[in-house]
Formats: structure tokens, sequence, C-alpha cells
């Protein structure tokens, strides 16, 4: 139920957000002349404070809710893992609770579930185009040491 209620707060602030632009530049279009501007300069006036206090107002929720998407991932990668609640102990007690190194198909799966369940969340991710040239020179390199063994 939480979760029905953070997304739909989520809906509500775009839908406040747009408002908050297009009733700026709507009541500086109408203010204009008790400004001493032209109708556009008025609106362009108000769109700019519309844009500051939705970006003020919906931005700071906006923080307060992809915090709490965060803290939901890591609520439920705590309860995945079957660990029970974190208590203030000692470094070496806790080695000693970690879990047996998963496959990389676990890991995988794992990844890709999380992915599809939080796929809303848009998060760039950085091109790393050295990895896969040094993954093609450690293929051509494994294919040269086989010929090498022939």
């Amino acid at each position: 139920m939480l979760r029905l209620l953070v997304d739909f707060l989520s809906g509500i602030i775009r839908v406040l957000a747009a408002v908050f632009i297009v009733g700026g530049a709507f009541a500086g279009y109408v203010q204009a002349p008790a400004l001493d501007v032209e109708p556009w300069a008025g609106a362009l006036i108000g769109f700019a404070a519309g844009f500051l206090a939705a970006s003020l107002g919906a931005g700071l929720f906006a923080c307060f809710i992809l915090i709490e998407n965060h803290l939901r991932v890591l609520a439920d990668a705590h309860v995945l893992s079957g660990k029970s609640a974190p208590t203030s102990t000692p470094l070496s007690s806790h080695e000693e609770e970690k879990a047996p190194d998963e496959t990389a198909l676990e890991r995988a799966e794992r990844v890709a579930a999380y992915t599809e369940k939080y796929r809303s969340q848009s998060v760039e991710q950085p091109n790393d185009n050295s990895s896969s040239a040094s993954k093609s020179s450690a293929d051509e390199g494994s294919g040269k040491s086989a010929r090498a063994e022939k």
C-alpha cells in the first residue's frame, strides 16, 4: 500500500509542476500591464517564476521519492539475503555472516529481477568500451594459445 501511495504522489508531483509552470506564465501574462511590460515578456517572466517554483517545490518532493526508492531497493535486497536486522556488532562477526559466493548465473538472474522490478528508476550507465576491447583482445590471445597447443 505504501508503494502505491508513493507512486501516486510521484504522478501528482509531475502534474503539480506543470500547473506551476503554466500558471506562472498565465499570471505573468495577466499582470504584464501592472509591470509595464509587453504581455509576452510578462508571460516569459511568469514562466521563469513558475519554473523556479516547480523546480524547488516538486524537485524537493522528487528527491524524497528518489531516496525512498533507493531505500526500498536496499530493504528488499536485505530481505532477500535472509539476514536479520543489523545490530552494532564488531566487524569480525559480520565476516562470519557472509553468504557463500553466488554463481554468475544466479547473480545475473537476481540483477535481471531487480531491473525488471525497478525499471521506472532511470539511471545513466557509463559506456565502458575499454572492457569490451580488453575482452576481444583476451579472446584473440586465448585463440592464439589454443593454436599453439595444437
